[in-house]
Order: C-alpha cells, then structure tokens, then sequence
C-alpha cells in the first residue's frame, strides 16, 4: 500500500521536524547533510520492516489490543488521526531556536520526505529514546582507532524506525501503542463515547442500551469497544435471534423491556465484546460449544 503513495527508493528530499509538548505549533529544525541522509535511511528501514511483517494489511481497529506487530493503516481523515494528520499539513514552519534548551521538552520528532514524483511522505516518532541520550552529556564515548574519547557536546540519537508513515491518503501504522500515545485516542473515546453508544442503540432498534449510555465516560474499555462497533459498516444487519443465541452461549442476561433486550447490569462488558466480534464460541466435539474472549484478533480471508 505505502509504494502506492510514495516511493521510499527515490527520496529526493529529507526536512527535519519537532514537536514540543503542549504545543501544538510544529517546528523545523536546521540539519546538515548527513543528518538528512540518516532520516532517509529511516524511512527506508521503516518501509523495510512492514515489508518484513507476513500479515496482510488492516485497517485500525480502536479497541484492539495490539501485541505483535501487524500491517496497520488508517485513514488519514479519520477521527482518531486527527493530532496525526497535521505532521502532514505542515507548510513553512517557523525554526525551532535554543536546541539544547528546547529539547528537554520535546514530544515527537519528524521527517518530510518527498520522492522524485514529488509526492510527500512524513515519517512520525514519539521522542522517547531521541530525549534519552540528552543526560548522557559527558557518559559518552567515542571510539576511534586506538583510543575511547569523551564527548562532551549534548547528543541526541535518532530511532531505527518512525512510528507511523503518513502520506496524502493513510497513516501507515508500525507501532500502534506508541502512536496512541502521540494521537491522544483515548481523549478521543471519551469525548464521542455517549455519541457512540446511541448510534447503536439507534441503529440496532431491537437492543436497549440506554443505561450503557449513561455511564460510559467512566468506563473506557466500552468505550472502545462503543466507538469499534459503532463504525462497523454492517452493523444495521444485526439480527436479533444471533444476539440471543449469542449472548446464550456467553452467560449473557437479556430480557425485554417495552420492545427492546435489556442485558444484565454485570453483563454489559459482555454484549458489548459480542457485537465487536470479541466473544465467540466453537464446536468441534459432541460436548457444549466452548465460549471464548478476543482481545486481541485478526481477520483471515478464507482462500
């Protein structure tokens, strides 16, 4: 997907960027040649290591609980990459003066690139082991022919690979937890958390989750799982006696109240993770179908 949008083996161009916590200005930084040379081989390795995953490409799933590293992308015009998708806007951008000083402070670095069609890429990191090495002034060694010298200016050190590639469509996700972090999803969750849950409430006319609606800006976990179900693109064809039969199998309490099911107070994690695809049971002896709990999934595509 990424070499759709940008070619990463003909990077004409490399600008270096800072982020400071609290501020939403983005800044540039001055780099000489070789610093620019070291962010292009970043992107290169950062391409490289979604090339090296064998999982096909997914699209962002909010209440996923990541753990191996999968191909991951989402819209950049999503909900969710809106602190993201403005590393990709940036125009000229205002030089970020008295370094050492600023450093300290810093959230995210970044790189824009452009290839020789002139298309943009903008490789996105969290700063954390890019700050680490700053108290290191005076530990430092370098080592050349025959002797360890110490270095005494302020050194900083640049990651392996970015977080996450954005470019004009997407934002190619590498390491998804620490992207939550840098675009504030769980601010996000909260914030449409109650919006969510009538959405589906709306939209699934044969389920009652109003009293869900009433707590849910105190419990994250349903609030992902609110905000994961509540763009399914099939949701409108939830039927009914699936639920039921469903929430069976998963000790799932519903009974019917003025036309809609009603679940259990204790069970409204439960009904949740059922419609999100996470509570599932399978069959494959004479003896009761097994129910299990997904937090963490892929989908596979049948060949």
């Amino acid at each position: 997907m990424i070499s759709d949008e940008f070619n990463d083996g003909t990077i004409a161009s490399a600008d270096f960027g800072a982020k400071l916590k609290g501020d939403p200005q983005l800044y540039f930084v001055p780099a000489n040649d070789k610093a620019r040379g070291a962010l292009k081989q970043m992107m290169r390795e950062t391409v490289a290591a979604f090339d090296h995953l064998e999982t096909d490409w997914e699209a962002l799933d909010i209440s996923e609980d990541y753990g191996e590293a999968r191909r991951i992308f989402a819209l950049r015009t999503s909900e969710f990459m809106a602190d993201i998708a403005p590393f990709y806007d940036v125009g000229a951008l205002p030089e970020l003066n008295n370094l050492p000083q600023r450093l300290p402070g810093l959230e995210a670095y970044f790189a824009v690139f452009r290839d020789d069609q002139g298309r943009k890429a903008v490789g996105v990191k969290r700063a954390t082991q890019f700050k680490a090495t700053l108290g290191s002034e005076g530990k430092l060694l370098r080592l050349g022919q025959d002797t360890l010298t110490l270095i005494d200016e302020k050194v900083v050190r640049l990651d392996q690979t970015f977080d996450a590639i954005v470019t004009n469509q997407h934002v190619f996700i590498l390491a998804p937890k620490r992207l939550e972090l840098l675009g504030n999803y769980s601010a996000k969750v909260a914030a449409t958390a109650e919006e969510k849950i009538q959405a589906i409430h709306d939209t699934v006319a044969f389920l009652d989750l109003s009293r869900i609606k009433d707590k849910i800006k105190t419990h994250p976990r349903m609030a992902r799982l609110a905000a994961s179900v509540a763009q399914r693109p099939d949701l409108a064809h939830t039927e009914r006696d699936f639920v039921i039969e469903e929430a069976q199998l998963q000790g799932v309490t519903l009974k019917e109240v003025n036309g809609r099911l009603l679940c259990n107070v204790a069970h409204e994690m439960r009904l949740l993770e059922i419609l999100d695809r996470r509570r599932y049971h399978v069959k494959l002896t004479p003896a009761a179908p097994e129910p299990f709990r997904a937090t963490g999934r892929q989908r596979v595509t049948p060949q």
